[in-house]
């Protein structure tokens, strides 16, 4: 399949192109299940950016470090209440 070269209209909505990017590497940061991702056409116009199609493929993760995962099984959260203690100042 040929590609186009991507083109950017000179109006277009820089900052909501920005946001997409940014929100696809959280997504990648976030869930390394995701191996494959593509998006095409992205259209940028003035008023924002529109993905039109998307394909996503999604393959098990095994962690890098295999006691990683095993600790964050492990940990429990704890149920704490602080209290904030205060001696009234004395003056004399």
């Amino acid at each position: 399949m040929a590609r186009s070269a991507p083109r950017l209209h000179p109006e277009a909505d820089l900052r909501a192109l920005r946001e997409l990017l940014l929100r696809v590497s959280r997504l990648s940061d976030d869930l390394p299940e995701v191996t494959d991702l593509e998006l095409d056409p992205v259209i940028a116009g003035p008023d924002g950016v529109a993905v039109v199609n998307a394909r996503i493929k999604v393959t098990p993760y095994e962690p890098k470090d295999p006691f990683l995962r095993k600790l964050r099984l492990c940990v429990q959260p704890v149920n704490a209440v602080f209290a904030v203690v205060t001696e009234p100042s004395r003056r004399t």
